[in-house]
């Protein structure tokens, strides 16, 4: 993957394991990472970084985290459950 170097983009792409992110006004180096990126064996080992990072975003984890984060405000008094 090749995106621009923005908001939660960043938080997504590992520079040079799962993608790559290049300043949005930048065309040369844009055209230079996209040149690395079609690289088959290149490409074979973005996706399958990328595809393992994936899967720690699912809708169990995310009820597990957030099911965490109440048990430890309630447990702080922050929050009272």
């Amino acid at each position: 993957m090749v995106a621009s170097d923005v908001g939660g983009l960043t938080s997504l792409i590992d520079e040079g394991e799962t993608g790559y992110l290049v300043d949005e006004r930048d065309a040369t180096h844009w055209a230079d990472v996209v040149e690395l990126a079609l690289d088959p064996e290149r490409a074979m080992a973005l996706s399958n970084a990328a595809v393992m990072r994936a899967r720690r975003y699912t809708w169990r984890r995310a009820a597990q985290s957030l099911a965490e984060l109440i048990e430890h405000l309630a447990a702080t008094n922050l929050v009272h459950c």
